[in-house]
């Protein structure tokens, strides 16, 4: 499909992640890079011995995302620490994984909110991941509540003192998130979207075209059918087993409205428009 990075999950997190990624050493990818997801290390635990840290590491992907605080706010609320400690972890980790042959892309979660809140620390922030040798910055409107108004000043704020390629993670909390989007391939930033990545085909559109006019990509989130167990069902329709599938039927009880995407895959992405009904029914 195209598509350059896939985030295969956190393997720190619970055994079948970690399972995952042992079973995707044996992938032959010839066009993506498969990539691990976790955190920086905890306070008052060094790199070298943060579990997290270790679990990305053995994940033995080419790429690890990393997300770290952003928000003085939430370093101080939430971490319970200090701003100087939190540059510190954040430039710590990402070295860590980095002199061990990873390349590294750095989510800096509540940037921009962190950005009203304490300009300073945010772009601070960035220059920990910047200096440590990230590969890539993505700012995270976690929240989603910046308005498109706001987003060009700090942009070019952002942009001026970094040297790592700069990526967008818009929220639709406000209903901003596809003006979000467009604003920031405007400014030259690669752009991870959320499913569906706006709600009118006329926004997706314009969305696409302004990125390959200037070159920049775009990732989609939650791509629930790479999952090994919908790769096998397509597996088995692409062997056609099955015949042509021409009816979908799906229980979005563990996939949410991205079951949509799944339903998509057993019918052929190339397919034509089709209709999807739906039901809700309650379990005991």
């Amino acid at each position: 499909l195209g598509v350059s990075y896939i985030e295969g999950g956190w393997p720190g997190s619970n055994p079948k992640d970690a399972e995952f990624f042992q079973r995707a050493r044996s992938l032959r990818l010839n066009h993506s890079v498969l990539t691990s997801f976790g955190s920086t290390s905890r306070v008052g635990i060094g790199p070298a011995d943060d579990p997290n840290l270790k679990a990305l590491l053995e994940s033995e992907t080419p790429v690890c995302t990393v997300v770290g605080k952003s928000s003085r706010l939430h370093v101080e609320q939430v971490l319970r620490t200090s701003p100087p400690r939190n540059l510190k972890v954040i430039e710590e980790s990402i070295r860590h994984l980095v002199t061990h042959g990873r390349r590294v892309f750095y989510d800096a979660e509540h940037f921009f909110d962190g950005f009203a809140f304490n300009r300073d620390y945010a772009l601070a922030c960035l220059k920990a991941a910047d200096d440590a040798g990230v590969d890539s910055i993505t700012l995270c409107d976690t929240n989603g509540g910046t308005l498109p108004h706001e987003l060009p000043a700090i942009l070019a704020e952002v942009k001026r003192p970094a040297t790592a390629p700069l990526g967008i993670h818009t929220h639709n909390d406000s209903e901003c998130a596809v003006a979000n989007s467009l604003m920031a391939v405007e400014h030259g930033l690669n752009v991870l979207l959320e499913t569906p990545i706006a709600h009118k085909l006329s926004e997706a559109d314009a969305i696409i075209a302004a990125a390959k006019l200037r070159g920049l990509k775009i990732e989609i989130s939650e791509q629930f059918h790479r999952r090994p167990l919908e790769q096998i069902k397509l597996k088995l329709i692409a062997s056609g087993l099955f015949g042509r599938v021409h009816s979908s039927f799906n229980d979005f009880g563990g996939h949410g409205y991205h079951g949509i995407s799944v339903m998509r895959s057993y019918l052929g992405f190339d397919a034509k428009p089709v209709q999807v009904s739906g039901s809700v029914h309650e379990y005991p």
